[in-house]
């Protein structure tokens, strides 16, 4: 409407309709200008539908439909439009942020991208090269430092429980996402402040255990969030799950491919005080409630529920395991860093004697749950456990670069150890060199004609030295290979059996033994550069392997998972998988010490007989497979693969419920159609009266 009221007109007003005015005059011209409104409408209409015609032809390729217009948009036009939103990253998270929230995104990247995938990647790259050079520690103490510190990964099942059954004010998550948060920060800057004269081994051990605490109860409580965001809006579960693998993946990959020029061109000190930035990441959103609502009222301060997990058969024999899991896991990292050094032997027949117990304890305790899943427990963690695992392989090959002499030159060495005024004293001949200075005191010593660690020692003898920022390369291409081994087993071994692909997948990791030995008998060093042999052998090719068995244990691990309890059962399985892991770790340690005594720096001596016992070393997971992992395939169901009413209970009541309402549908349908006969046979009496009616 326009205007007023004047004295011979009334106008009515209305919120979706305007009524025809009663003036004379006005309601011409009225007319005439929605007239000319809607012709000049009319025709930027055509020219606005022209132009984007016209563009379309300009960037696309492929025919025209009817009337010369385009049926779709062609490739460069779609190429165009996916650059332009972000390589299609500004509708996915406009989809997540519509489901659950930005700040809920938020909170999955700050935890996978920048503390897990960040954080965590910095930290593992610079830490061998500051242990190894900084503190000098031989590689059978880093193993046993390595396993300590990898005791949360192997609690992740009690963190599970913890959260779900103690809350604070009222929060599962948030508070346990702030401790850890708070712990990871402390351990990574206390890396970043203190020097290395004042840092033991142990202490490395116990900042190193913060962090990984920090990385690890963070993974499992934002993975309980994902779980529930999954149940609340499901069709968004796959876009979410992707957004936390997306997350780790990207801030990975680029944390890895800088962290070796950090520590090349600066310090191994520099990663550490990014991953203290990194463990803060976590603070905001768990301080500001991003993640989770608070449940109830704030009082009081604790809220324990433990007695309904308790109150179920199967939830009372996880907890149980996941107890004896954490016990030991502690008790042996603990006598590992603390006697181990003093007594190898002692310890490696405690070691054993304790592994076979757990398995003894876990198959007695889970058997009483599912025989099946007992048995695919033990295999999550004896698959690493009898595989020895060290980094030799690394304190062979390496070279720190900033401040270490070890890769240096002839004429390095010389021009940093030797007074210029000295230098007509020096011998040329690069094996007889003995350089004094005139004070007849020793400015330089052939690094072949002694045990110590001097100035050129690796270099001297032709190891591989092999900088930083190719390890940052090597690591940025292991996370490709673990994406391409996930695409290889989804496209092509989805189909293959459990048993068939774990054998298979093991039998090609110990072949890839022969790859390690080539490169550390330098057979073709001068044919291929250190770094391709150790791209395609031990970084590329393993990941790869190692991905597919990953991917098929993975699988049958969470079909074999009891209802009501499949989240801590999982993650009690992964929790032994890793705790395998460091097994290994312990098991590689005591053959080093035990068997291989000068197996260390400068000489080496027995490295290629220790490379030869790994490879065939691996093969042993393969007489373990047709005792411990069950037959079938990914397609088959739980029952299936052999599970037993435990397991199979649920799934038994969904198909018995399915089968009623098939039964109840079909029994509905033939009364309605004996109903329409019986109709039909009155209409036909009705209608045959009614003839003979009419024939009379």
């Amino acid at each position: 409407s326009f205007g007023g009221e004047g004295p011979n007109a009334k106008v009515v007003r209305s919120a979706t309709t305007m009524r025809p005015i009663t003036c004379p005059r006005v309601r011409p011209a009225l007319g005439r200008a929605a007239s000319a409104i809607r012709h000049t409408s009319g025709r930027i209409s055509t020219q606005l539908g022209r132009g984007r015609r016209a563009a379309s032809r300009s960037v696309s390729f492929g025919g025209e439909g009817p009337g010369g217009e385009r049926e779709a948009p062609g490739c460069l036009a779609r190429l165009l439009l996916f650059i332009l939103s972000g390589f299609g990253l500004r509708p996915f998270m406009r989809s997540l942020n519509d489901a659950y929230g930005w700040r809920y995104s938020a909170s999955v990247v700050a935890q996978y991208g920048l503390n897990q995938g960040a954080g965590m990647n910095l930290l593992l790259l610079s830490i061998k090269f500051y242990a190894f050079s900084a503190l000098k520690i031989e590689t059978a103490e880093w193993g046993r430092l390595q396993g300590f510190s990898a005791i949360p990964w192997q609690l992740k099942a009690l963190f599970g429980i913890l959260s779900d059954t103690l809350a604070v004010r009222g929060l599962h998550r948030s508070p346990y996402l702030i401790l850890g948060g708070l712990l990871g920060f402390t351990g990574a800057l206390m890396l970043t402040v203190l020097p290395a004269s004042m840092l033991p081994a142990a202490g490395l051990a116990l900042l190193l255990l913060l962090c990984n605490l920090n990385v690890a109860m963070g993974d499992v409580v934002v993975d309980a969030t994902i779980a529930v965001k999954c149940r609340e809006v499901p069709e968004r579960a796959a876009q979410l799950q992707s957004l936390s693998w997306g997350a780790f993946g990207l801030f990975g990959a680029v944390a890895v491919a800088c962290g070796g020029y950090m520590v090349e061109y600066a310090s191994p000190r520099l990663p550490f005080g990014l991953s203290a930035g990194c463990a803060c990441a976590v603070l905001v959103p768990a301080a500001l409630g991003w993640l989770e609502r608070r449940e109830g009222s704030a009082r009081p301060w604790f809220r324990c529920v433990m007695s309904e997990l308790c109150a179920d058969r199967t939830g009372s024999l996880v907890l149980l395991a996941a107890l004896i899991v954490g016990v030991y896991s502690v008790a042996l990292g603990t006598i590992q860093l603390a006697i181990g050094g003093s007594n190898p032997t002692a310890v490696a027949a405690i070691t054993v004697a304790g592994n076979c117990t757990l398995c003894v304890l876990l198959y007695a305790v889970l058997r009483r749950v599912d025989a099946v899943m007992a048995k695919a427990i033990l295999f999550a963690f004896l698959r690493g456990a009898i595989v020895p695992s060290t980094e030799i392989l690394f304190a062979w090959s390496h070279d720190p670069s900033k401040g270490d002499t070890r890769c240096w030159t002839e004429d390095e060495c010389e021009a940093e150890f030797c007074p210029s005024n000295t230098t007509d004293i020096l011998p040329v001949d690069w094996e007889q060199a003995d350089f004094r200075a005139a004070e007849n005191t020793t400015c330089y010593v052939d690094p072949l004609s002694t045990t110590e660690l001097v100035c050129g020692w690796s270099k001297a003898r032709e190891y591989p030295c092999l900088q930083p920022s190719v390890y940052s390369w090597l690591g940025v291409a292991s996370m490709l290979s673990i994406v391409a081994g996930t695409t290889l087993y989804s496209s092509y071994f989805v189909r293959w059996r459990f048993r068939t692909m774990l054998a298979s997948a093991q039998l090609f990791l110990a072949l890839t033994g022969i790859v390690d030995l080539i490169f550390v008998t330098r057979l073709w060093a001068s044919w291929l550069p250190d770094w391709a042999l150790i791209l395609f052998g031990d970084t590329v090719f393993t990941t790869i392997v190692d991905r597919l068995g990953d991917m098929a244990f993975f699988i049958f691990c969470a079909k074999l998972c009891p209802p009501k309890v499949e989240g801590s059962m999982f993650a009690l399985q992964m929790g032994l998988s890793n705790f395998g892991s460091n097994a290994g770790l312990y098991l590689g340690t005591a053959i080093l010490e035990i068997f291989y005594p000068k197996l260390h720096a400068p000489e080496f001596e027995g490295l290629t007989s220790y490379i030869t016992l790994r490879s065939a070393l691996r093969l042993l997971p393969i007489l373990l497979v047709p005792f411990l992992v069950p037959r079938g395939r990914p397609s088959d169901s739980a029952k299936e693969l052999g599970a037993g009413q435990a397991i199979t209970a649920e799934a038994d009541e969904e198909e018995q419920g399915v089968e009623e309402k098939t039964d109840l549908s079909h029994r509905t349908s033939v009364e309605a159609g004996d109903e329409e006969a019986a109709a039909a046979d009155d209409n036909d009496d009705v209608d045959d009266s009614n003839a003979a009616e009419q024939k009379v």
